[in-house]
C-alpha cells in the first residue's frame, strides 16, 4: 500500500495521457497529480486514489461511482463507501457484498480472508472465471479488496486481469489519502454534471401523441392481462377510466407462442404493452446473465425480438428491471459485483432486437428506487447501459404497508418526490411510473389515493403510470400487501373522483 498523500494541482499533462469518453464532464471531486514520480488520480472526497502508467485509459462514465482504468491487460476500480450515520459497519458492508460469491457456481477458484498491510486490516477476495460468448473485455483473474478506513468508512479496490497478480503488486496501485468527513461523500447522482441523455434521438417521445396530451397515459397490471381483458374492461366500466398501457411480465420459461398471442391481444383494442424481460431460470441464485452472455438463449431471444417487431406499435421493453434490488438473481450480488455484465447483457440483448428489426421497441431503464443493498458498487448508475440503447426511464415505487416488521406507511409524495427529484438532475429522457401502488394495511388508502391524484400534476415529465393491481403473499399463502384497486367500494370511489378531478384540473 502506497504512503499517504496531498494533491498539489491538476496536472495538464497528465490529463493528456488519459483517454475517456462518456456522458459527463470529470467532476470537481477528482483531481490529478505526480507523486513521487508516478502519474495519481484521486477522489478528492474520500482522499483515496490510484497510480496510472501512461497510455491508461480513464472511464469516464464510472465517475460518479468511483475511479476506473484500464491498463496493460489489467482493469482497476476503486469504490469509495461511507457510512455516515453509523447505521452499518464498514465490515458488515464487506461480507454482506461478497455473501452470495459461494452461491455463484460460476466463481472458479474461490478464496476469502483477512490480510494486513502496514497495520490496515483488508478483506480480501479472489475468484477466476470462464470467458462468456457475448462478453466484452473479460479478465479471467479477480481481485477484491476492502480496505478499513475506520469503522464507517473505507475503500473497495477491484482489480481484473489477464494474469495472476500478488496482493502486493495490487495494493501498489492503490494510495491512501488522509481520512476526510464520511458526510462529505456525495451520491453518486450528484456527480452527474450533465444530465444523461440519448444524443441520436434527443426529441423522441415514449407514446404516440404523448405530445397532444396533457394528462399522463394510465396503464394496469392485471395478472390475466393482455391473455384476457375482461377485468381490466370491468374496471374501466366502473372507474370511467381507460387503462391504455398494460403490463405484461415475461422470462425464459414462457411459451413464445402464448406470448405472441397476448400481444396480439392487447393491439386488437389499441393497447400498449410494456413487456417486461426478466431473465430467469427458474428464480435460482446462480445468475442468469452468465446463460445470456454465453448464447443459451439466443434462438428465444431472436424469436422475442420477431414478435416485438411484428406489434408494430411501440412495445415498452422493460429489461431486467429493479437490477439494484438483491431480490433479482441479475443483482451484481449474484455474480462476482461484476455489473458490467449487466450492461453487457443490455447490450447483447439490444443488438440482437437491432438485427431482427424490432426497431419499435422502447427501452426502459428501470432501477428500483432505492438500492439493496445500499452500496455505491450497487448503485443504479454502476449498472447504466449505453445512453444511445435507453429510450426512457421507469420509476417504481411502492407504499408497502406495514404488515413486516420495519416497513413504514409512506405517502405519494414520500415515495417518488425524492426520485423525480433525482432522475430530473441525471436523466434527460421521458420518464413513467412503470409500477407502483399502495398496501392497504398500516394507514389510509382512501386518502393515499386521494394525495396521489392531487400530487400527480408536479410530476410534468411523467408521461404515464401503471398500477399494480395484485397483492403479495406471505408465507401460507395469506396476502401480506393488497395492491388492489377494488379492494373496496371505498378505494373505487377515491380513485374514480381522483380521476375525475385530474381530468377537470388539466
Amino acid at each position: 500500500m502506497k504512503r499517504k498523500f496531498r494533491m498539489f494541482g491538476v496536472s495538464a499533462i497528465l490529463l493528456l495521457g488519459l483517454t475517456g469518453s462518456g456522458y459527463a464532464d470529470s467532476p470537481s471531486p477528482y483531481a490529478f497529480d505526480s507523486i513521487a514520480g508516478e502519474r495519481v488520480i484521486q477522489d478528492l472526497e474520500s482522499g483515496s486514489g490510484l497510480s496510472f502508467p501512461a497510455g491508461s485509459k480513464f472511464d469516464q462514465n464510472f465517475l460518479p461511482v468511483g475511479l476506473s482504468i484500464t491498463f496493460d491487460s489489467k482493469k482497476i476500480e476503486l469504490i469509495p463507501q461511507t457510512f455516515p450515520n453509523e447505521k452499518e459497519s464498514f465490515w458488515n458492508f464487506a461480507y454482506y457484498s461478497t455473501s452470495q460469491f459461494q452461491n455463484t457456481s460460476f466463481l472458479l477458484n474461490l478464496s476469502e480472508g483477512v490480510i494486513y498491510q502496514n497495520k490496515t486490516r483488508i478483506y480480501q477476495v479472489s475468484y477466476e472465471r470462464e470467458p462468456l460468448l457475448h462478453e466484452t473485455n473479460y479478465y479471467r483473474y479477480h481481485r477484491l479488496f476492502f480496505i478499513e478506513r475506520g469503522d464507517y468508512q473505507g475503500d473497495l479496490l477491484i482489480i481484473q486481469s489477464e494474469s495472476p497478480l500478488t496482493n502486493e503488486e495490487v495494493l501498489s496501485y492503490y494510495h491512501e489519502g488522509d481520512l476526510q468527513d464520511p458526510s462529505i461523500l456525495r451520491s453518486p447522482s450528484s456527480r452527474v454534471s450533465t444530465p444523461i441523455s440519448n444524443s441520436e434521438s434527443p426529441d423522441q417521445t415514449l407514446l404516440p401523441n404523448s405530445g397532444i396530451h396533457s394528462l399522463p397515459q394510465w396503464g394496469i397490471f392485471e395478472p390475466q392481462a393482455p391473455r384476457s381483458l375482461s377485468q381490466v374492461h370491468a374496471l374501466e366500466n366502473q372507474l370511467d377510466a381507460n387503462f391504455s398501457l398494460i403490463l405484461r411480465y415475461a422470462n425464459f420459461t414462457d411459451s413464445m407462442k402464448q406470448l405472441q398471442a397476448d400481444l396480439e391481444n392487447a393491439r386488437s383494442e389499441e393497447r400498449i404493452v410494456e413487456l417486461t424481460l426478466q431473465t430467469n431460470e427458474g428464480n435460482q441464485l446462480n445468475s442468469s446473465l452468465y446463460a445470456v452472455l454465453n448464447g443459451m438463449y439466443d434462438d428465444e431471444l431472436r424469436q422475442l425480438a420477431r414478435i416485438v417487431r411484428e406489434q408494430g406499435d411501440p412495445v415498452l421493453f422493460r429489461l431486467n428491471n429493479e437490477m439494484n434490488g438483491d431480490w433479482c438473481n441479475y443483482s451484481a450480488l449474484y455474480y462476482g459485483l461484476e455489473t458490467n455484465l449487466y450492461r453487457d447483457t443490455w447490450n447483447w440483448i439490444y443488438t440482437l432486437f437491432q438485427e431482427e428489426g424490432a426497431d419499435n421497441a422502447r427501452w426502459i431503464f428501470n432501477p428500483n428506487e432505492r438500492s439493496y443493498p445500499h452500496y455505491r458498487w450497487n448503485h443504479m448508475l454502476a449498472y447504466l447501459p449505453s445512453p444511445l440503447q435507453i429510450d426512457a426511464v421507469g420509476l417504481t415505487g411502492y407504499n408497502t404497508g406495514t404488515y413486516y416488521p420495519g416497513e413504514t406507511w409512506r405517502s405519494f409524495a414520500e415515495i417518488f418526490d425524492p426520485i423525480y427529484r433525482e432522475y430530473e438532475e441525471v436523466f434527460d429522457y421521458p420518464f413513467l411510473i412503470t409500477e407502483f401502488s399502495s398496501s392497504s394495511i398500516g394507514g389510509d388508502k382512501v386518502q393515499w389515493i386521494t394525495d396521489m391524484f392531487a400530487h400527480l400534476p408536479t410530476y410534468p415529465r411523467i408521461e404515464a403510470l401503471i398500477w399494480w393491481d395484485h397483492a403479495d403473499y406471505a408465507f401460507g399463502g395469506k396476502i401480506a400487501r393488497p395492491y388492489f384497486i377494488d379492494e373496496t367500494p371505498e378505494f373505487m370511489r377515491s380513485f374514480k373522483a381522483g380521476m375525475q378531478e385530474l381530468k377537470r384540473d388539466q
